[in-house]
């Protein structure tokens, strides 16, 4: 498929039209067969008849509707055109088994996740997080927390705590149907307050907020001091309040602050998108399944990559040790070798100057250690088995 834009003329676009069927030519220059018909028809191209091909092919012998000449007066009709190529039309990537399999669920009416109008029977986590929030803050905008409870993670002013409670309380109890476990921070992180949901053997931690929005603060009014000097003091031009709102949230598990956040909009409170959530938070835990996969798999070349640096590294000692050991042999032997001559020079002295007395026995008693001891020396003496394993 062409990419680039493509210029043609009259005649060269009608030369090309005419060799081969408009399917192909479209097909070739990367737009629909219905754009090039219009390009021909502007440019008042004649174009093969329906049939056209198909006679062709059969062997009729067909004339080719001449390319008139273009009056010098017409202004009209262009002479040339550029053919800018579609761009590809990608497929999109497949969806992962797990996803699918949960947007399959989630879309089943039976599965549907509703939100009660009231608190009844609540989760003992909404009871417990009831208990802990209930009775703080004194207006309804002030944010409710409780630092010496363990309670969900629920982050919201007082008015809008029981709606949250409600929504919380459906997203428990439809958790725990998908047979996900739900479960407070341990007293290890206990000053993060997370709530974890575990899916696919990854705990993902998950919240409900109250966003702030953005109010425009009133002009400051300029004050008198002692002096009788006026100043204007200084303010910001925005101010946060709370929203009223609330947004389903995924926390970094690192830390204190919001990875993901589905807040209410105006198509969709977020009632209406626990089923949504619930999807969002399997693909994050395939998403982490994914990246343990990729780091398993990169530690598993690293360590193998490792593992032949050391047999490298092994194999180049061992020869080193195998080199020492033969160089050594070899030193012995010419030591060996050295001293047999010296020692045959001796006895042949001794023999030319041979007393019966005590010194000669001295010296024959010497020689017979001194040759001992180069044969001894001499790595030939030994089986020759025995020097190859000193090089092992």
């Amino acid at each position: 498929m062409s990419e680039a834009p493509i210029r043609f003329t009259r005649e060269e676009l009608y030369d090309r039209v005419w060799a081969e069927p408009m399917r192909t030519v479209a097909q070739q220059l990367g737009i629909s067969d219905v754009g090039l018909a219009k390009q021909c028809k502007k440019m008042r191209i004649p174009v093969p008849g329906r049939g056209y091909w198909a006679k062709k092919a059969a062997g009729q012998k067909l004339k080719k509707i001449p390319l008139s000449a273009l009056p010098p007066h017409d202004s009209t009709t262009p002479r040339t055109t550029t053919i800018h190529a579609a761009p590809p039309v990608t497929e999109p990537p497949p969806v992962p088994a797990p996803i699918a399999e949960q947007m399959a669920f989630e879309a089943d009416s039976k599965n549907a996740i509703n939100v009660a109008e009231t608190l009844r029977s609540p989760h003992a986590m909404i009871r417990t997080t009831m208990q802990a929030l209930d009775s703080k803050g004194k207006k309804d905008s002030d944010y409710l927390s409780n630092w010496q409870a363990r309670y969900l993670d629920i982050e919201v002013t007082k008015g809008s705590l029981h709606r949250a409670l409600r929504v919380a309380d459906a997203m428990l109890k439809a958790f725990e149907r998908r047979g996900w476990q739900v479960s407070l921070g341990t007293p290890s992180d206990h000053e993060d307050r997370k709530t974890w949901v575990v899916v696919l053997g990854q705990r993902i931690p998950i919240g409900i907020r109250e966003p702030l929005k953005k109010v425009l603060n009133e002009p400051a009014k300029p004050q008198r001091i002692g002096n009788g000097q006026w100043y204007t003091p200084h303010q910001t031009k925005y101010r946060d309040e709370p929203s009223g709102k609330l947004a389903l949230v995924i926390r970094n598990s690192w830390g204190r602050s919001v990875s993901r956040s589905w807040p209410d909009t105006a198509e969709q409170r977020v009632e209406e998108r626990l089923s949504e959530f619930a999807v969002v938070i399997v693909a994050e835990a395939h998403a982490l399944n994914e990246r343990a996969a990729r780091w398993a798999e990169e530690e598993r070349k690293r360590r193998a990559a490792e593992e032949v640096r050391m047999a490298e590294v092994q194999r180049r000692e061992a020869e080193l040790a195998r080199r020492r050991v033969l160089e050594k042999q070899s030193v012995q032997w010419e030591k060996s070798r050295i001293l047999r001559e010296y020692l045959r020079a001796v006895r042949a002295r001794v023999e030319q100057q041979s007393h019966a007395n005590e010194l000669d026995a001295q010296v024959g008693e010497w020689l017979v250690w001194a040759e001992a001891y180069a044969r001894a020396l001499d790595p030939l003496e030994r089986p020759l088995s025995a020097l190859a394993r000193e090089s092992e």
